[in-house]
């Protein structure tokens, strides 16, 4: 998968990593201008004859925040922002973007949280990865108060579900 932010207003992130666009504003745009768009930037993608279905399975396109925005957090040794965005079944998902002036600004530092599409969520509810590297992560994010305490766990895996926050 490749993964492609969008930064709308981004004027000190220069990089052929990212597109300077809001995601509302790509997710307005038809699915040859995407293609079109994602070619220009990156000359060596092929699309062939890849559907709009293929197409969004295989890019996590994802808008960013300007950083020195979003709720701050800090995570074992990164300081660094969530963003919020979806997953491609429009389920939320959270991100810990580097913080201004970290060594890791504007990189992507964690995904907090997990997409599992069998479970049943309600739109304003996240599912948490709490484990490997994440381990503390959801302790973390509810004294922030982006999340809340676990309402309940998912059926087979047992992660926690929280609502959002922010």
């Amino acid at each position: 998968m490749k993964h492609i932010k969008l930064f709308e207003n981004f004027e000190d992130k220069e990089s052929e990593e990212n597109i300077k666009m809001s995601q509302a504003d790509f997710d307005n745009m038809d699915f040859d201008s995407k293609k079109s768009l994602l070619q220009d930037t990156y000359p060596s993608l092929e699309f062939g004859d890849m559907t709009e279905d293929e197409f969004d399975e295989y890019f996590d396109i994802t808008e960013a925040v300007r950083v020195g925005h979003g709720p701050e957090i800090k995570f074992g040794k990164y300081t660094g922002h969530i963003i919020k965005h979806k997953y491609g079944n429009g389920r939320v998902a959270l991100e810990m973007i580097g913080s201004a002036g970290s060594k890791y600004e504007g990189e992507p530092i964690v995904v907090a949280s997990v997409n599992i599409p069998h479970e049943k969520l309600a739109a304003d509810e996240v599912v948490i990865k709490n484990y490997s590297e994440n381990e503390g992560i959801l302790d973390v994010l509810v004294k922030a108060k982006i999340i809340s305490a676990p309402i309940r766990e998912t059926e087979k895996e047992g992660f926690p579900i929280c609502k959002l926050l922010i």
